[in-house]
């Protein structure tokens, strides 16, 4: 069971990221080049060997993809799969956008509001 819980949070990351990056670039945050760089950045690795399910974690780590799945010697060692926590991801879900002040429309003589 905790594999499977951990299969799915290791794809579940790349996935929240992509997300965040999307809602950055469809809402007009300011600098929004960097919010969707952010939205990508990942604090802290955890990672778990396939074979035996065991787990560590390396906090001083930054990631700028949300996974890995790897296998280590090549060919041989066991399957060692990793993700991120998205912490840039959720920031950007957290921010809200400040509202642009619109120009007034032509011809009517109205200020913006």
């Amino acid at each position: 069971m905790l594999k499977v819980l951990f299969a799915a949070i290791t794809i579940l990351s790349p996935v929240v990221m992509i997300a965040a990056a999307l809602r950055a670039y469809r809402l007009r945050y300011t600098a929004r080049w960097l919010w969707v760089l952010l939205a990508f950045a990942g604090v802290a690795t955890v990672e778990m060997d396939w074979a035996s399910g065991v787990v560590t974690t390396q906090w001083t780590t930054l990631n700028l993809i949300g996974f890995s799945i790897s296998q280590t010697p090549p060919g041989s060692g066991p399957w060692v799969w990793a993700f991120t926590i998205p912490v840039g991801a959720v920031l950007v879900f957290l921010n809200r956008p400040r509202p642009t002040p619109q120009a007034a429309q032509p011809g009517t003589g109205a200020p913006p509001q």
